[in-house]
């Protein structure tokens, strides 16, 4: 995967990120506290993947491909 593509792909993970907290604080659901605990665990799992793409961005700066 290039940089830019990793770059790409860590801006629409931020975009999901913000929609999905914002699911979370904006329910109308009759529970709430299940589309919490839900958004929650999605937006950890979205969290991980930020990560790996980080990690990977860093050794593709390292080895200085594009």
């Amino acid at each position: 995967m290039k940089h830019s593509e990793v770059e790409i792909a860590k801006k629409v993970l931020m975009q999901c990120r913000e929609e999905c907290n914002d699911t979370a604080f904006n329910t109308t659901s009759d529970d709430p506290q299940q589309i919490y605990e839900d958004n929650a665990k999605t937006i950890a799992e979205i969290d991980a993947v930020i990560e790996e793409l980080n990690r990977h961005l860093s050794y593709l700066e390292e080895n200085d491909n594009d």
